[in-house]
């Protein structure tokens, strides 16, 4: 359930969202760029791999595959998610239940929360991954704040699409890049994301509603829908302004990690830190909303 403020957060988006000139990707960039200021920077030094993926989402919306974590951290975060207890969203009376035991047919996907899915091994390395950061704030430029994950299951074999395996557009806040992380091989039968390639800055169909195929098609042409499809441990980068939808998987269940990074506040982002800084050396400004620093109890002499 979101938090008074961001509950507040989330109607003022929506709000702006309705208004003629902000429906305008233009206006949003040059906003972005003018809050970006205020915002805290690296410091890196020049990264050419970093700037290429850069001018890929901003020329098309979405970067090439990126191979960010080996097989066996891979394997490792599916095993922990099989053994987690899922929920469907859309039918809280349903309660929890085991990953491929679905309990209704018109369950279309088993989701996770927020804190199962920052407690999973090997996740905080895949969400600060210096790649992913250094060309986040290549786009925004400054650095980025990790704002929400999501995490869930689809299933096939549903009576038709739901939610987010619809076409539309994310209004999850000023400026933000999404983070796609395959947990199982998806191919074209098995729920791959499609991205209708340079949306991202177009007016045209600018809005929070869900579309159809033939009315993106007839606004953009369905030479721009791009199927991205790849085995377990796929990720790459988009702009989710951009219209886009999770295809409803016709053979095989799909398993994928999303996590969205804001130039600001999130609409859905934690009330607090989710779990204290592991080993490691993390970003506080990124992580901060998922992160916390502890200082340890003194032990008290005996």
């Amino acid at each position: 359930m979101l938090s008074d403020m961001n509950g507040r957060i989330n109607r003022f988006y929506w709000k702006l969202m309705q208004r003629p000139a902000f429906c305008n990707p233009a206006v949003i960039d040059g906003l972005s760029r003018v809050l970006a200021l205020a915002c805290p920077k690296s410091g890196d030094a020049f990264d050419a791999e970093a700037e290429r993926l850069a001018a890929q989402i901003r020329e098309r919306g979405y970067t090439e595959p990126l191979e960010l974590l080996p097989a066996e951290q891979i394997d490792a975060m599916r095993a922990y998610f099989e053994g987690q207890l899922c929920h469907d969203p859309w039918r809280p009376h349903l309660g929890q239940f085991q990953p491929h035991a679905i309990p209704s047919d018109e369950t279309n996907m088993g989701w996770y929360s927020d804190q199962q899915i920052i407690d999973a091994p090997h996740m905080v390395d895949a969400l600060a991954h210096p790649l992913v950061l250094r060309t986040i704030e290549r786009v925004f430029g400054c650095k980025p704040t990790l704002g929400f994950l999501n995490c869930w299951w689809a299933y096939p074999e549903r009576a038709g699409a739901k939610g987010s395996q619809r076409f539309h557009r994310d209004f999850d806040g000023l400026r933000f890049i999404k983070l796609f992380i395959y947990l199982t091989d998806v191919d074209e039968d098995g729920g791959p994301h499609v991205y209708v390639a340079d949306t991202h800055d177009r007016r045209e169909l600018y809005h929070p509603r869900a579309m159809t195929d033939d009315e993106v098609a007839a606004a953009f042409g369905r030479d721009r829908f791009v199927t991205l499809t790849g085995r377990k441990g796929m990720c790459f980068l988009a702009d989710t302004r951009g219209v886009h939808k999770g295809l409803l998987p016709r053979r095989s269940e799909r398993l994928a990690v999303i996590a969205q990074y804001a130039l600001w506040r999130s609409a859905h982002q934690p009330e607090r830190p989710m779990r204290p800084v592991p080993p490691g050396r993390y970003d506080s400004y990124v992580m901060r909303r998922f992160l916390e620093e502890r200082t340890p109890t003194p032990a008290i002499p005996g």
